[in-house]
């Protein structure tokens, strides 16, 4: 499916638009409370995910704000475009705002979504290649490109300066050398006739 990221940024928006209406409702008792009054009458038109963003989480710096924000934006611009590569970009922040919504849906509602749900389906299983950015230049327009690029530089900063997991969850898998059998995950050997072969590399390389 290539308009995954298209779809999750639609699906999980509306799931978070209700669930926000919701608890104004049950904070205000009253449905008036998701609606913007006008002289004529009370209800008119609701509010927004963005309007109800605002209401429910009020500090504009909380990295769960921040989030959702995020892929409010992205879903609006999905709407037009259908870009695979946002997948890349954006796996940090998605698997961060289901975590989000799970604990929100809990703290608000007393639901456990787990209890419905098996847990394995609230991980997201994602294409997490690095980017290339020539490709990108040779794939889009020029001003298409220079916003992708220019979106996964901006979402790389926010995830590395952003020391909450409510923002984005990094995707990392550390390695370390020890010779203590006990503190081991596996077992290896440098040596050539081993099979299970290993080979300690001083500089970054790509896993590929």
């Amino acid at each position: 499916v290539k308009y995954r990221v298209e779809g999750f940024s639609f699906y999980i928006c509306n799931a978070w638009e209700l669930l926000l209406k919701s608890y104004l409702i049950k904070s205000a008792d009253s449905l008036e409370a998701i609606f913007y009054s006008t002289k004529a009458t009370k209800r008119s038109q609701s509010y927004s995910i963005s309007e109800c963003i605002k209401k429910v989480f009020t500090d504009k710096r909380e990295p769960l704000r921040r989030n959702l924000e995020k892929i409010v934006s992205l879903r609006n611009t999905s709407i037009h475009f259908v870009t695979e590569e946002y997948e890349q970009m954006y796996a940090p922040l998605f698997q961060a705002c289901v975590i989000n919504y799970v604990n929100k849906l809990n703290d608000f509602f007393h639901i456990d979504i787990t209890e419905r749900l098996d847990q394995h389906f609230l991980s997201l299983s994602v294409n997490i290649d690095s980017l290339d950015s020539k490709a990108i230049k040779k794939k889009y327009p020029t001003s298409i490109a220079e916003q992708i690029l220019r979106d996964q530089m901006e979402l790389n900063e926010e995830t590395i300066h952003t020391e909450s997991t409510h923002f984005g969850i990094p995707i990392n898998h550390n390695i370390y050398i020890t010779k203590n059998k006990k503190n081991a995950d596996f077992i290896v050997s440098v040596a050539k006739d081993s099979e299970t072969k290993a080979a300690i590399i001083n500089k970054l390389q790509d896993p590929k």
